[in-house]
C-alpha cells in the first residue's frame, strides 16, 4: 500500500518539477516587425514600416517577473507631392519589466511596459538633406510564445502587438506595432 501510495505521489508531483526546470533563466527574440506610424508631424500621412526587432528576458524573480531589454529598427519611404522621396528610419532603444504567465507547457503569454530613447532619422538623398531626432518612447503590449516540436529550448513568438508612444521635437505620435519571430531560451530558474 505504501509503494501504491509513494507511486501516486510521485506520478502527481512530476509534471511540476518538470516545469519548473523548463523555466528559462534568459529567452532572446529575434524577428519580423511592422510599425504603423501615425505622423503627426510633417505630412500628416499614416504610414507603413517594416523592419526587425531584437530582445532579451531575463528572469528575476521567480518564474514570472523579468527584466527585458529591446532594440527595434522600422523604415520606409516617406511619400509626398511636395517632397522628392525621403527615406525614413526609427530605431527604438527600450527596457523594462515583463510579466510572463508560465503555467501553460504548450503557449505562455506576457505583457510588458518599456521605456527608453527612440532614434528617428529622415533622409533625402536628392536634396542633399539629413536629419536626426532622439527623444522619449514608450512601449506597452504583449504576446503569446508557443512551444515548438524541437523542444522547450525554441519558441515560436505567435504575435507580439505594442502601442508605441514616441516624442520627437514638439509631436507625439501613438504607433501600433506588431512582431513575430524566433525565441531561444538559456538557462533555468532554479
Amino acid at each position: 500500500m505504501q509503494k501504491l501510495f509513494l507511486i501516486a505521489a510521485l506520478t502527481l508531483a512530476l509534471p511540476v518539477i518538470a516545469q519548473a526546470q523548463e523555466t528559462p533563466r534568459t529567452e532572446i527574440f529575434a524577428g519580423y516587425s511592422y510599425m504603423r506610424l501615425d505622423d503627426s508631424g510633417l505630412t500628416n500621412q499614416d504610414r507603413d514600416l517594416n523592419g526587425y526587432i531584437v530582445s532579451t528576458n531575463t528572469t528575476v524573480y521567480k518564474k514570472f517577473i523579468g527584466i527585458k531589454t529591446e532594440v527595434s529598427g522600422h523604415f520606409g519611404d516617406l511619400q509626398a507631392s511636395v517632397f522628392p522621396q525621403t527615406n525614413q528610419g526609427q530605431t527604438l532603444f527600450l527596457a523594462g519589466p515583463v510579466f510572463t504567465y508560465r503555467k501553460f507547457q504548450r503557449f505562455q503569454p506576457f505583457a510588458h511596459a518599456l521605456f527608453g530613447v527612440g532614434r528617428l532619422r529622415l533622409d533625402n538623398v536628392a536634396l542633399g538633406l539629413s536629419q536626426t531626432a532622439t527623444n522619449f518612447a514608450f512601449a506597452a503590449g504583449g504576446g503569446v510564445d508557443l512551444r515548438t516540436p524541437l523542444g522547450s529550448k525554441i519558441a515560436l513568438r505567435l504575435f507580439q502587438a505594442d502601442y508605441v508612444m514616441t516624442r520627437f521635437n514638439s509631436n507625439t505620435s501613438g504607433n501600433l506595432r506588431a512582431s513575430t519571430g524566433i525565441v531561444v531560451r538559456f538557462g533555468r530558474v532554479e
